[in-house]
C-alpha cells in the first residue's frame, strides 16, 4: 500500500483555509476552560527540577498559554473546608495539570501537595510540593496552579493486561468472535489470552488516574477516569514523504499494532480535525475511488516517531494501523485514537 505513495506532493494535500479555520476553533474551545496563571514570583532554577524523587518544591509558574485537552473535572469536596477540581492539559511544549483550589474554610491554606498514583504511563509531577503563587490561597479565595508533568519508569503500572474484546468494535483477527453475546465474553477473553496472534492487541486495562491533593486544611482523593495520552505527544512533529515511508517499511508488519471499527458514523474532515488538534499530524492523504480515504500520520512520544495508517472506507468501516520501533508506544498511541474516534 505505501508504495502507491512513494511519489507525493505535499503541497497538493494542504489544507484549505475553512479547515485551518476549524482547527483554531477547536483549539480555542479547548482552551476556554482553562485560564493562564498568575505571573511568577520567581524563575525556576536548576535545583528546583526534580531528579526521580521529586521531594522538591515546586516555583508558581509564569504566564502561560495552557491548552486543556478536557474539560475540569467535577469538584471534590472536603466538607467546610476545601473544594479541588482538576485539568488536563499542555504548556511550555510539556504535559500539565492544573488545579483549581477553592478555600471555603475561614483559615487560609498556606500549603499544597500533589502525588500521582501509580499508573499506566507512569506520569507524576515534576514536583510534589507546590508553591502557591501568593503564597496562600486566603479564606474564601480560589486559586489556579499549574504543576509540570514528568514521566518514570519506575513509577509505571508492572503490566498491560488483556483487554475485553468488544461487539462493536474489534481486532481485525479476530473479528468473527467481535459478535458473540455477553454471555461468551469470558470464553473470548480466554482465548484471547491463547491466542499468539491476538498478543500485540493489548491495551491498556485501566487509564484511571488516583491523585491525592493534601493541604494544611485537610486532604482530597480524585480519580480521573479520562486521562487524555495526546498531552503527552510532542507539539507539531514533522516527518517528509520519504521519511516516512522509510520508517515504516522498516517495521515488519507483525510488529504493527491495528483497531477495526466496523461501523463508524465521523466524517473524514471530524477525523482530522480531532488527530490535528491531538498532535497527530496527517501526513499525506489518498482518496481512492469507491474505496475511500486513506491519510498517513505521524506523532511523536517521548521524542519517539509513531507512524499510523487511518482508513475511512465509502461503507463506514474505520481502520487503524500503528507502527513503532516501540511496541508499547505503538499500543498508547492506537488507545489514544480509540479514545479519540469511538
Amino acid at each position: 500500500m505505501l508504495n502507491s505513495i512513494s511519489v507525493m506532493n505535499l503541497d497538493e494535500h494542504k489544507q484549505d483555509a475553512g479547515d485551518s479555520s476549524a482547527v483554531a476553533n477547536m483549539q480555542l474551545a479547548m482552551q476556554a476552560s482553562a485560564l493562564p496563571n498568575k505571573p511568577s514570583e520567581g524563575a525556576k532554577t536548576d535545583k528546583d527540577k526534580d531528579s526521580g524523587g521529586n521531594s522538591l518544591r515546586s516555583q508558581a509558574t509564569t504566564e502561560i498559554a495552557f491548552t486543556a485537552f478536557c474539560g475540569w473535572s467535577e469538584s471534590s469536596h472536603l466538607e467546610k473546608k476545601l473544594k479541588v477540581q482538576i485539568c488536563w492539559g499542555r504548556a511550555n511544549h510539556e504535559p500539565m495539570l492544573k488545579l483549581k483550589i477553592e478555600n471555603i474554610a475561614p483559615i487560609p491554606i498556606r500549603r499544597v501537595e500533589v502525588q500521582i498514583d501509580k499508573n499506566f504511563v507512569g506520569i507524576l509531577p515534576r514536583w510534589n510540593s507546590i508553591r502557591l503563587p501568593q503564597d496562600i490561597i486566603p479564606a474564601n479565595g480560589t486559586e489556579e496552579v499549574t504543576i509540570p508533568l514528568i514521566c518514570k519508569q519506575h513509577h509505571k503500572l508492572a503490566s498491560l493486561p488483556k483487554k475485553t474484546k468488544s461487539s462493536n468494535n474489534v481486532n481485525s483477527e479476530s473479528k468473527s468472535n467481535g459478535n458473540n453475546n455477553n454471555n461468551n465474553n469470558n470464553n473470548n477473553n480466554n482465548n484471547s489470552n491463547n491466542n499468539n496472534s491476538d498478543s500485540t492487541y493489548d491495551l491498556f486495562h485501566s487509564q484511571a488516574m488516583t491523585l491525592t491533593i493534601a493541604t494544611n486544611l485537610g486532604q482530597i482523593s480524585i480519580n480521573s477516569e479520562s486521562f487524555p495520552i495526546p498531552i503527552l505527544f510532542t507539539d507539531n512533529p514533522q516527518i517528509g514523504s520519504s521519511e516516512f515511508i522509510e520508517k515504516w517499511t522498516a517495521v515488519p508488519e507483525k510488529d504493527s499494532v491495528q483497531y477495526i471499527w466496523e461501523g463508524t458514523t465521523h466524517k473524514w474532515n471530524d477525523i482530522r480535525l480531532r488527530l490535528q488538534v491531538n498532535n497527530i499530524i496527517c501526513v499525506h492523504q489518498r482518496n481512492v475511488d469507491r474505496k475511500g480515504t486513506i491519510v498517513y500520520c505521524v506523532c511523536s512520544v517521548f521524542d519517539a516517531q509513531v507512524l499510523s495508517e487511518v482508513s475511512l472506507a465509502t461503507n463506514g468501516k474505520l481502520n487503524v494501523v500503528v507502527k513503532s520501533k516501540d511496541m508499547w508506544k505503538s499500543k498508547l498511541v492506537l488507545q489514544a485514537l480509540r479514545n479519540l474516534l469511538d
